[in-house]
């Protein structure tokens, strides 16, 4: 999900993140969980434990074009 999808549904969910420019606090929060979301070109983010079948991204392979990214290269 896009970060501006994840920002809707958290607000929607009567969650508020304060700051300057909440989204990118968002940003910044998901950049710190590095061990727990991936960001997947072009879907967006991800639950870093879980495979998604679309991107062709699995928690214990490398990821990317022809796996020319590792799992650390893929995170936030």
């Amino acid at each position: 999900m896009s970060r501006s999808d994840l920002f809707k549904s958290l607000a929607d969910r009567g969650i508020v993140l304060h700051g300057k420019n909440p989204e990118v606090v968002l940003s910044t929060m998901l950049w710190r969980m590095k061990s727990e979301i991936v960001r997947l070109q072009p879907y967006g983010y991800w639950v870093a434990d879980k495979p998604f079948e679309k991107a062709g991204y699995h928690p214990d392979e490398p990821y990317g074009p022809q796996n020319a990214k590792t799992r650390e290269d893929s995170l936030i």
